[in-house]
């Protein structure tokens, strides 16, 4: 009996090894497919972001391991003969043009964060370096996705109404004007902020969107020039792209029969925040009830990671 339970054992263990993808700095770490609620291997889960039309890797700006993960994907993606073009939410769409002259060559990366003054704009620029270069090893461009940071200032603090008329023409068209899901999704999440107010809420709301509608934009028109051997992956933080709220569905707005993925990656407790976002910040607590609303799932797939070790 005691031979038998063993055999057994060692039987369900070997049925199983599939789901731990890798161990990272000692934890376990594996990816789930949101929609069969089953553990996938990563070589499954690209043979279907292989066939698509555009890719969301959600992430937090700050977590190396998501930076990586992108780059392996991107990397995975182009060993398989496809030219990825990678939208970031990292770098703001008036600075394409010098963008533009990375992506021929005529400047390297150094240079290209010396003209865009990346470092002042996005501080972590150089964690994307990597995921960036594989894409253009790939044969791929790089594409500046977000709206320029002033005006989402300015949207944020006064609403759109407040905008000056010649300010308003930087604006994109908008696919929606009202979006009850998105606006719910975005109440929810802002709360953390500890100097949030209601009366605030429209017009951070309506700074989001414009983010929002700038990148499905940007995104929608490499999808609509994008060659057969191509796949379009946008990087951006995972409240533009999860549960299909945000970019993705502005873009299905501006862009009729896409196959498109989500990938989300975990936090996992290794999320450190500095002594100013601390500052700045407040404990909040969102339950499942709140979140129900949604009915989507977050993803399409999502890399678990065990949680940080106390």
């Amino acid at each position: 009996m005691k031979k038998k339970l063993i055999l057994l054992l060692l039987c369900f263990l070997c049925s199983t090894s599939h789901l731990w993808s890798q161990q990272e700095d000692g934890y376990v770490a594996f990816w789930l497919d949101c929609y069969s609620g089953e553990t996938v291997t990563f070589a499954k889960m690209m043979d279907d972001l292989a066939q698509v039309d555009v890719i969301y890797l959600g992430e937090r700006h700050t977590l190396q391991r998501h930076h990586d993960l992108h780059e392996k994907i991107i990397q995975e993606l182009g060993n398989r003969g496809l030219k990825v073009t990678v939208g970031l939410e990292q770098m703001e769409n008036f600075l394409q043009g010098k963008l533009d002259k990375y992506n021929d060559g005529e400047i390297d990366f150094a240079t290209l964060a010396k003209v865009t003054n990346w470092k002042k704009r996005w501080s972590n620029y150089d964690d994307y370096r990597g995921l960036i270069e594989a894409a253009k090893d790939s044969g791929g461009r790089i594409l500046a996705l977000n709206a320029k940071k002033e005006l989402v200032r300015q949207v944020g603090r006064k609403g759109l109404k407040a905008l000056a008329p010649a300010l308003k023409k930087q604006l994109p068209s908008w696919t929606k004007t009202k979006d009850d899901w998105h606006e719910r999704k975005v109440a929810l999440k802002v709360q953390v902020h500890a100097a949030m107010k209601p009366a605030m809420m429209k017009s951070v709301i309506e700074a989001q969107t414009l983010r929002d509608e700038t990148m499905a934009a940007v995104t929608a028109k490499a999808l609509r020039r994008k060659g057969s051997d191509e796949v379009i992956v946008v990087i951006c933080g995972s409240g533009h792209c999860n549960h299909c709220i945000g970019i993705p569905e502005r873009v299905k707005a501006r862009v009729k029969n896409l196959k498109e993925r989500i990938v989300h990656f975990t936090e996992s407790g290794f999320l450190k925040l500095s002594a100013a976002m601390k500052k700045h910040a407040r404990n909040i607590t969102i339950t499942h009830e709140q979140m129900r609303f949604l009915q989507r799932p977050i993803a399409d797939y999502i890399h678990c990671h065990e949680p940080k070790k106390k």
